[in-house]
């Protein structure tokens, strides 16, 4: 059977991007991201319209709406190709509480010779190495859910393993 909802798709989407742009702007305009050299992450703050971020597509969406405005906001950033994003979405209601945990290219500098991801592998390993379960490996994202007793650590493996690529 097919869900069917009270009210179009079409009508929810320009309230989803409303969403979108007022969670973006906090993050950019309140400086709540951190650049890590190789990478720029982003933890959202429970409340407010963060709880729409707990789906892997609109957290996706997100994070490149931030990946792009970044580029575009960081004078010496602006001619250069993006680097990758992690966001960090809590879901503190869930049991037991985790973080949802989207990484997102941002462009091909990324890519090592022999057509590896480094981003990707530091990502991947990250999640094997907290116990996280991975969601989605694509071509320029991926996902997973993370333990919030484990969201720093998660974030530690990712800085190491790129040391290591």
């Amino acid at each position: 059977m097919i869900a069917c909802f009270a009210e179009p798709l079409s009508s929810r989407l320009p309230f989803f991007a409303h969403t979108q742009v007022s969670v973006g702007h906090s993050v950019l305009v309140g400086r709540e991201y951190q650049n890590f050299g190789d990478f720029h992450s982003v933890t959202l703050r429970p409340g407010g319209d963060v709880a729409r971020f707990t789906q892997p597509l609109a957290l996706t969406k997100l994070a490149l709406f931030l990946a792009d405005a970044l580029r575009e906001g960081i004078a010496s950033l602006r001619n250069a190709p993006s680097k990758p994003l992690l966001i960090a979405a809590p879901a503190m209601e869930a049991s037991p509480p985790s973080f949802l945990i989207v990484a997102v290219l941002g462009s091909a500098r990324c890519w090592r010779s022999g057509g590896k991801n480094g981003f990707g592998h530091a990502f991947a390993r990250a999640a094997e190495a907290t116990s996280a379960h991975m969601a989605h490996d694509g071509f320029d994202s991926a996902v997973c859910k993370v333990a919030a007793a484990d969201h720093e650590r998660f974030h530690e493996h990712v800085v190491l393993e790129l040391g290591r690529v």
